[in-house]
């Protein structure tokens, strides 16, 4: 029979011919343990340095009252999946393998009747390092913005990590760009968005593809000057403002 709840029924009847009540017994035929399925780890299935310092944890479902064996790296952790077909292991830093652009997390299960699953596989990446500190280039070309540069818009550009999330700060305005494939970056800044006259910091913050963030940030002194120097005094010219035929030869 196929797998299932089934019935087997038996009679006896003796010499004389009397027939009994038939007997029963129900039993299950199980010879199929299902798959069980991986959720995505560390939710896009890349593990950053955060990630890895708070215990990785793994999930997914699999047929309710198995037990999976889940292996990361050379260590594995046995769990039986609940009545709701779910299970959860959690793995510490140290189990976690270094960094990688490719591991697997495997898991193979064993449901009530012993049969063995196929076994699933989830690959992830291991990135726990931030690249370098990004890196601002000199503002408006050296640094020091006049009255002409202030009134237009102010271009921040710089490199980081490519691809990477850059966060440049500037008299309190955020704005958040990507490192192009070759890491540049820029931001540009409105004259309403840019300093007074004074001296101020714009910092840049990067946080790669995988979530890691650089532990200093990059930053960039700027001066702004957009007040015209006060009105030039000439003083008296050939001690009068006359200049006469012997001061004139």
């Amino acid at each position: 029979p196929a797998d299932g709840a089934q019935v087997v029924t038996a009679t006896a009847t003796d010499s004389s011919g009397n027939v009994s009540e038939a007997g029963t017994r129900t039993f299950t035929i199980d010879t199929v343990n299902q798959q069980p399925i991986i959720a995505s780890i560390a939710t896009d299935n890349v593990v950053n340095a955060a990630e890895k310092l708070a215990n990785l944890t793994v999930t997914g479902q699999g047929e309710p009252g198995a037990n999976v064996v889940v292996t990361l790296g050379g260590t594995s952790r046995n769990v039986a999946i609940n009545q709701s077909g779910a299970w959860l292991v959690s793995f510490l830093p140290a189990e976690i393998p270094g960094d990688t652009l490719q591991t697997a997390v495997t898991v193979q299960s064993t449901d009530q009747a012993s049969n063995i699953s196929d076994m699933a596989t989830q690959n992830v990446r291991i990135d726990t390092v931030a690249h370098a500190t990004p890196v601002i280039s000199t503002v408006a070309g050296d640094d020091v913005i006049n009255a002409t540069e202030s009134v237009g818009t102010i271009t921040v550009n710089g490199t980081a990590e490519a691809g990477a999330a850059v966060s440049v700060t500037w008299n309190g305005v955020t704005k958040n760009v990507t490192a192009n494939t070759l890491g540049g970056w820029n931001a540009t800044y409105t004259s309403a968005e840019q300093p007074s006259d004074g001296t101020s910091t714009i910092t840049a913050r990067a946080t790669d593809t995988a979530g890691n963030v650089n532990a200093v940030d990059g930053t960039r002194s700027v001066t702004t000057l957009t007040t015209p120097p006060a009105l030039p005094v000439i003083n008296l010219v050939a001690s009068d403002d006359r200049i006469n035929i012997a001061e004139r030869s």
